[in-house]
This record gives C-alpha cells, structure tokens and sequence, in this order.
C-alpha cells in the first residue's frame, strides 16, 4: 500500500494536475470546421483531414455578386439575409437579401477576400473582377447553409477529444485519486 501511495503522488497526480493545467495535453488538435457550418465550396481533401479551399468567384460586368442559397437539401432558401464583409482592408459589412428562389445579388463590389455569413456560420470567398478573374473562377456563389441539427451519434475519438469529456475526466481523476490514496492507509474498520 506504501509503494501505491508513493506511486500516486508522484506520477499520477502531478500528471492530472499537468493535464488540468495545459489544455489540448490530453486531447488531440481539432483540425478546421467541416459539415454543419456555411459551405461556399466544394471541400479539398488532402490526406486523412479535411481542408477548406478558399472560392474563387468572378463578378459580374457590374461588379455584382450572383449566387444562390439553398439548405442541405439543395432547397432554395427564400427571403434570407447574407451579410458581406471584406477582410482586407476591413470595410463596412454589405447585406444582401435573397429571392423567392434564394438568389441574390450584391451591390458593387471590388475584388478580395470576402467573409460571407449567414446567421452565426460564415466562410471566406475571393471575389476577383471579371477581367482579372482565374480560368478557374466560378461565375456565381452557390452558399449551403449548414444543418444545425444536433445527433447522437459521434465516433469514439471525437468523444474522447472533446473538451468536456477530458476536463471532466480529469476533475473526476484529480477528487477521486487522492481519496483512494488517503483511504488505502487505513488500518481494519473492526479489531
């Protein structure tokens, strides 16, 4: 019981505590927001994680964004307020309101990067003037907002690398190994 004591306190509960301390010790990195937040383009795929490619979008001869918004069905979402913001240099964000069929089209704007947001999720774009504009530039924005239901269903590493799930282990270890290592000195209950 000696020995378990001694290992305890010099092994266990200094790593509880170091764990405690430090936050992402005893999880692993979260790579970057997936599914659920507001898509303005297809997703790359590079390895094992999934990466978010910037859009490359081409405005009209008016210097208008054109796109349209739809849910994760693909239904269109009708009457929904988008909001624009450049990054650099930050501007004055621009609102834009959808359509019937959830089209829309901005005002005038000026080519770079652009976050684009809808409700509380938002993804950046980089909207490039018609002529300046890469082979490769998309001549509208097709924005999926991101199901925000909630299911029970989660892999067994995303569950132990949340963060709720490891601060609570480690507050349940840190109350419950001293108690055991207190208790296991004691000498019988009854003569």
């Amino acid at each position: 019981m000696v020995r378990w004591r001694l290992w305890a306190q010099r092994v266990i509960c200094p790593v509880v505590l170091l764990a405690w301390m430090v936050p992402g010790f005893a999880a692993p990195p979260t790579s970057a927001p997936s599914s659920g937040e507001l898509m303005a383009a297809p997703s790359a795929v590079s390895g094992p994680a999934k990466t978010h490619r910037i859009a490359d979008i081409r405005l009209d001869a008016e210097g208008r964004l054109n796109g349209l918004l739809v849910d994760g069905d693909g239904v269109p979402l009708g009457r929904r307020e988008l909001t624009l913001r450049r990054l650099q240099p930050k501007a004055v964000p621009v609102r834009v309101m959808t359509d019937d069929q959830g089209r829309f089209a901005s005002g005038r704007l000026s080519g770079g990067l652009y976050e684009v947001r809808i409700d509380r999720l938002g993804q950046v774009v980089r909207l490039w003037e018609k002529e300046a504009a890469p082979p490769k530039a998309r001549s509208a924005l097709l924005v999926v907002a991101g199901d925000l239901t909630v299911r029970g269903q989660r892999r067994v590493g995303e569950l132990l690398s949340s963060d709720t799930v490891v601060i609570g282990g480690l507050v349940a270890a840190a109350v419950a190994i001293p108690l055991a290592v207190s208790g296991s000195d004691d000498g019988p209950v009854s003569p």
